[in-house]
């Protein structure tokens, strides 16, 4: 024990001596990450147990033995559950710690603000003496006492306002967190935690030396972008050796511009995403996501999306409401299709989507005014829409690699006059359409590895100029032919009955 108090003062001078005396307060990413290893290691040992009680004891194992052997292998996982949160469990119980003295403090400060010595006691169980103490207030000796205590209330209160700094309130990220946690203080049940994103983090020894490094240089990043306002968080794994989630907190930072988070092994976005409204550029390339939070369509500044090298299998209708979107590119996904609400993406001039399962393109393609790039190659691509026609902006088109799919264009694709860049290569075309000689701009087009009778491959052979003067000769004898066609159909008409030709008959025999 210390040595004895003899005022109000002291007092509050030893309450702030002891609550100065805790370790620094967490930061919010440090929390959110420690709540979720805890649920995530938690999980993962509720499984482990699962799978142990299932096990089938062999015929000439006694049933004790095998119990025993079990009981063993039940408490040795939990011990090892026990190592791997120990840091995440010291996290939390520090945030508890931080917040039971918040609450005393301020407890503390509201009744030295209120005025009266009686508030003091305000929250204390009133005793058998409360009549007595009352009428010694009143005397003249009381009030001269209560003189005394309150100029000692004053002083005590400078002494919180002056050296105190205030903790966040409950409505606050730290506390409500800290909070809300319905948590065990044995921290030996599954369970414990039910926070959002937790099965993003990995199921080996997650409190490795390792991962503490990783959740570390995340900390320090947003800390170090939060505070400094930075329009740019560039989290690529090159940096922060591959995290494995990303907290939901970073939806305050409003500010954000461009977010770099490839090169990861990310599988799930937080919904919080949505929350970075000021957001033009983002690129989550080269992870493990499989879909795309609904919330990207809040993102209405975003101008460049890189979803390439995941695994994705479809994108969020809600990616239409991205309507300043410029550049999308989703190569090296496991696509099948694209919502039909691209279509409402006027803005964009480049998509990317090759190395997918794309069977079509969207009908509603035509909408894409604005159109320059388009790779859809190495998909499964069996059908072009017509609506890809209406695209007259467009400069490169690489439908390529659909391999056995494709096996036509639309009759259409003339429209497509502003094309520089074509590939077509490596699927099954056997005839282009007449309209393909109206393709002038082409510089560089590429036929190769398709059965092609019309041009004929001799005529592929030789190149762009080649093919384009073929087809237009083609499409002049076509038309021709189809001009005598119609001439000896009429002149079989007018002979069909008669032996002398009219005047009709003789102005066609001679024309």
């Amino acid at each position: 024990m210390g040595p004895a108090l003899t005022s109000l003062d002291e007092v509050i001078a030893e309450m702030l001596m002891l609550q100065k005396a805790i370790p620094k307060r967490p930061s919010f990413p440090e929390l959110e990450i420690a709540v979720a290893t805890i649920a995530k290691i938690d999980e993962t040992l509720a499984a482990s147990q699962t799978e142990l009680l299932q096990q089938q004891r062999p015929d000439d194992v006694p049933v004790i033995v095998f119990s025993a052997f079990q009981e063993m292998r039940l408490e040795a996982a939990e011990h090892r559950a026990k190592e791997q949160k120990q840091v995440a469990v010291e996290i939390v119980e520090l945030e508890e710690r931080h917040r039971k003295y918040d609450m005393w403090i301020r407890k503390v400060h509201t009744v030295l603000s209120s005025g009266t010595v009686e508030d003091l006691d305000a929250d204390a169980d009133v005793d058998a003496d409360a009549h007595a103490v009352a009428a010694y207030a009143d005397s003249s000796e009381g009030i001269s006492e209560r003189t005394e205590s309150k100029d000692a209330q004053g002083s005590a209160r400078s002494v919180l306002d002056a050296t105190w700094d205030f903790p966040p309130s409950e409505s606050d990220s730290f506390s409500r967190v800290a909070h809300s946690l319905s948590w065990n203080k044995e921290h030996t049940k599954t369970d414990v935690f039910s926070v959002d994103g937790s099965r993003t983090i990995d199921e080996s020894n997650i409190l490795a030396s390792d991962n503490v490094k990783k959740t570390a240089s995340l900390v320090n990043m947003l800390e170090a972008s939060s505070k400094e306002k930075q329009t740019c968080l560039d989290l690529r794994g090159a940096l922060l050796k591959e995290i494995e989630w990303v907290p939901e907190s970073i939806g305050k930072m409003t500010w954000l511009m461009e977010l770099n988070l490839s090169g990861n092994r990310l599988t799930k976005l937080p919904d919080s995403v949505g929350d970075l409204v000021n957001l033009v550029n983002m690129d989550v390339s080269l992870n493990q996501l499989t879909v795309l939070p609904e919330t990207i369509g809040r993102l209405t500044c975003l101008k460049t999306l890189i979803l390439d090298n995941n695994k994705f299998e479809e994108l969020s209708h809600t990616i239409g409401q991205c309507t300043a979107l410029i550049e999308l590119s989703a190569s090296f996904n496991q696509l099948k299709a694209l919502p039909e609400a691209t279509g409402k993406l006027t803005q964009l001039h480049s998509l990317d989507v090759h190395f997918n399962k794309l069977g079509s393109l969207p009908t509603t393609i035509a909408s894409m005014a604005g159109l320059v790039d388009l790779d859809a190659s190495f998909n499964e691509i069996h059908r072009i829409p017509e609506g890809l026609c209406q695209v007259t902006t467009l400069t490169r088109l690489n439908l390529s690699s659909n391999f056995n799919e494709l096996q036509e264009l639309p009759p259409g694709i003339g429209n497509l006059q502003k094309l520089k860049v074509l590939n077509l290569s490596c699927n099954q075309l056997k005839v282009l359409p007449d309209s393909f000689a109206l393709l002038t701009n082409l510089q560089d087009l590429d036929l190769s590895g398709n059965p092609l009778r019309v041009p004929p491959k001799h005529i592929a052979d030789q190149g762009t100029e080649a093919i384009l003067k073929y087809m237009a000769d083609c499409a002049t004898e076509r038309e021709k032919g189809k001009v005598v066609v119609h001439k000896n159909s009429i002149w079989t008409l007018l002979f069909c009955s008669c032996g002398k030709p009219s005047a009709v008959e003789a102005d066609l025999a001679v024309g």
